[in-house]
């Protein structure tokens, strides 16, 4: 879902 791969990229922004 667009949902699930957004919240995907912030976390690995985040941890990035």
């Amino acid at each position: 879902m667009v949902v699930g791969v957004a919240l995907t990229v912030a976390v690995a922004n985040r941890l990035r």
